[in-house]
């Protein structure tokens, strides 16, 4: 029997935008309030739900690059990609003339980062 699969609604989107503070949950970047994706942390494919703790905004790139993949294997990914990308001659052409520079992810995505962060204020805030 074929899944159905339920539209987010408007109410739960606008939630999910807002988590965040209107940025990528992966990348940290803006979103653009018509054109971002709700994008499944767990995904719906290994058994991820709409529950709002799963539920991540996302701008178009990281949702399409992130695809079903597990969030460590989407690090895995992320990890090798400047290694990929450092293999294709246009890319050394344009690093050479030093319009782009390729480097290593840092090995945390803007949600991870925003929650350390917040961990670290909660432990200032109560003297720790």
């Amino acid at each position: 029997m074929k899944e159905i699969i339920m539209a987010i609604n408007k109410t739960k989107r606008a939630e999910v935008y807002a988590k965040f503070h209107g940025k990528c949950a992966y990348c940290g970047s803006e979103l653009d309030i018509n054109n971002w994706q709700v994008d499944h942390l767990h995904p719906r494919q290994n058994g991820g739900t709409d529950a709002m703790e799963n539920l991540m905004p996302s701008c178009r790139i990281c949702n399409h690059y992130k695809s079903g993949l597990l969030i460590e294997n989407f690090r895995k990914q992320m990890s090798k990609l400047h290694n990929v990308l450092s293999e294709n001659y246009k890319v050394r052409v344009a690093e050479q003339y030093g319009l782009i520079t390729v480097s290593p992810f840092r090995g945390k995505f803007y949600f991870e980062t925003l929650a350390e962060f917040k961990e670290k204020l909660k432990e200032k805030s109560s003297g720790a």
